[in-house]
C-alpha cells in the first residue's frame, strides 16, 4: 500500500526500474487494493520478468509428527489460471472446464 498511498500505483514503475536494473528483488507478500481498478502486484511481477515457474521447498519442521522426514520440492507453474489472474475459463479445441464437465 506504500506504493498507491505515495505514487497512486502498487507496484511503481521506480520499483520495476530497480529491480531491472540491480536484477535483485526481495519479495514479501504484497497488497493490492481490492475493487480499486488495480491489477494484481504479483501477477504483474510474474509477466514484467517472466517468473513461469514457482519452487515450493517442503521439509519436516519437528521430527516425529505424522509426516515425518519430508523434504520435497514442488514446482508451480505461473502461467496459467487463477496464477496468471484470469478468473474465467474459456475452452479451445475441446478443453475440459475446470470442473470436468464438457462446455455445452
Amino acid at each position: 500500500m506504500a506504493g498507491v498511498n505515495s505514487c497512486g500505483d502498487p507496484l511503481p514503475p521506480a520499483c520495476l526500474d530497480s529491480i531491472h536494473s540491480t536484477r535483485l528483488a526481495l519479495k514479501g507478500p504484497l497488497e493490492t487494493p481490492i475493487g480499486e481498478g488495480y491489477r494484481s502486484s504479483n501477477v504483474r511481477l510474474r509477466e514484467e520478468f517472466k517468473l513461469y515457474a514457482n519452487p515450493r521447498p517442503a521439509s519436516t519442521i519437528i521430527p516425529g509428527g505424522r509426516y515425518d522426514k519430508i523434504d520435497l520440492v514442488l514446482v508451480r507453474e505461473n502461467n496459467e489460471g487463477l496464477y496468471m489472474g484470469y478468473e474465467h475459463f474459456i475452452p479451445i479445441d475441446g478443453d475440459r472446464t475446470p470442473s470436468g464437465c464438457r462446455p455445452g
